[in-house]
C-alpha cells in the first residue's frame, strides 16, 4: 500500500520517499488494508493427519528417519 502511495505522488511531482509516507501515515493513524497471515489454523475442510512417529523411542525413530539400512 505504501509503495502505491510513493509511486502516484511522484509521478504527480511530489518528492518523497517510503520513511516520509511512513511517518506521515503513522501521524494520520492509517493502516494498510490487507489479508494477514493466518497459518496456525487449519482450514475446515482439510484432513488432518497424526504425527505417526510420536509414540516410538529414539532408537526406532531413527530406524525410521534413516529408512532401510544393510
Amino acid at each position: 500500500m505504501r509503495r502505491q502511495r510513493i509511486w502516484h505522488l511522484q509521478i504527480e511531482g511530489h518528492s518523497v520517499n517510503q520513511k516520509r509516507i511512513r511517518t506521515l501515515m503513522r501521524l494520520m493513524r492509517l493502516m494498510p488494508i490487507y489479508q494477514k497471515l493466518n497459518t496456525s489454523k487449519r482450514a475446515k475442510g482439510h484432513k488432518t493427519y497424526p504425527y505417526l512417529l510420536g509414540g516410538l523411542s529414539s532408537h526406532s525413530h531413527r530406524a525410521a528417519v534413516s529408512g532401510h539400512e544393510t
